[in-house]
Order: structure tokens, then sequence, then C-alpha cells
């Protein structure tokens, strides 16, 4: 049986709240599985603030990051679905994939030309920067600094399987870009075949590079 990826977080974080969720290596940066599971529900009342819901798309737009990673899981928490567009794709198309999109939110990172990307697109856009354990605040962020303290009994009961969870694009490098839409049964599966391809446990740690 499936369990939510909201209701996993906060099982594991009750089981062991302290253990390492996410560390990035850069910055180093470490989120456990506590921090994980508030950071998503502070995210999640955040987002319905702004009148986001179950289905409303939100548009993220960052290379990768760990505070994209923190704001997938706050989508996600409040049931909308996230849209993490290539950058790769050029300016151009990016406008029309926008257009065709026609999310309920903008986030973007903060070295991101946000105009040249999405064009007069009318939803309302919000920048944000680094994310820090220790609660420094970067001065270019306006979303971390503006977290509420979230109720999670405020938010709506998780996912279906059959909901979507993602929407994204191939790069177009080849082609016109082609949108590519994700059920959370998909995220689900990918998971369980990566997990019994590679034998991991919660004992491990993966390690993604990106040259």
């Amino acid at each position: 049986t499936r369990a939510p990826e909201a209701r996993q977080v906060a099982n594991s974080a009750r089981g062991g709240p302290c253990k390492p969720a996410i560390v990035e290596l850069e910055s180093v940066n470490c989120v456990d599985l506590g921090q994980l599971d508030r950071i998503a529900i502070d995210i999640a009342a955040y987002l319905k603030s702004k009148g986001i819901k179950k289905g409303s798309r939100v548009l993220v737009l960052s290379d990768e990051c760990l505070e994209k990673l923190l704001i997938w899981f706050g989508v996600w928490r409040i049931g909308a679905v996230i849209c993490p567009f290539n950058l790769e794709i050029n300016e151009k198309q990016m406008v029309s994939l926008t257009e065709a999109l026609k999310p309920a939110l903008i986030l973007y990172h903060k070295d991101i030309d946000v105009a040249a990307m999405v064009g007069d697109a009318p939803a309302e856009r919000v920048r944000f920067g680094a994310w820090s354990a220790d609660g420094r605040k970067d001065t270019k962020d306006e979303l971390f600094v503006a977290l509420p303290k979230g109720d999670a009994s405020t938010l709506p009961e998780r996912n279906d399987a059959a909901d979507t969870a993602c929407i994204f694009c191939t790069s177009g490098t080849t082609a016109r870009p082609k949108i590519v839409i994700y059920n959370h049964a998909a995220y689900w599966m990918n998971g369980l075949d990566t997990l019994e391809f590679l034998g991991l446990t919660e004992h491990d740690r993966t390690l993604e590079y990106r040259s």
C-alpha cells in the first residue's frame, strides 16, 4: 500500500528526527528528518496563504539546489503540482511553455532573470535565496524569510496515487521541448524500483553529482 510522501516524512521524523535527510556539500547545509517535516509544513502553509491548493500548478525556476528540494516537499505537502522546468530551455520556448502551463504561482531562484523566462505571465512571482539551518537570512530571499509557523492540522490530507505530482519538460536540445506529466504513483514505483535495483536501505546514503 502506498503511503503519501508527507506521511512518510512525518513517520520517519517521529522515528528519528535528528537523522540527516539531505546534505548539501557545497554549503555544508544539513537538513534532518525533523527539520524536513517542519519546513514542508511551513512552506505548505505559506503556499496556502497564496491561494495554492490541491491541483494548483507551481512553476519553480532554479538550477539544482537544496532550496529547490525543500520547495518540492512543500508543494507536495499542500497537494499542489510542482513544475520544475528545465533552465536549458531557451527563453522564447520557456515563455510559450509558461503560457501553456498557466501556473498559479511562480517561485524563482535569485539568480534567474524571471521576466525573460516567463514573459507577461499573470501569476505572482516570489524570489527565493539561500536557506540556512542556523537561521542566517539571504538579503535577496523573499520566500524562506516569510514562512509562517505552519499548522499541519489545517493542511489537506496528503495526495492520492492518481493525483498529478509533477509537470516537467525535456530540454529541447534536439527538438521542441515535450511536456511530461507524472502522478504520485509513478514516483512511488520509480522509487521502489531504485531501492530494489541498488539494494538501498535506511542505513545507506546516496551522492548526487552533476558536472
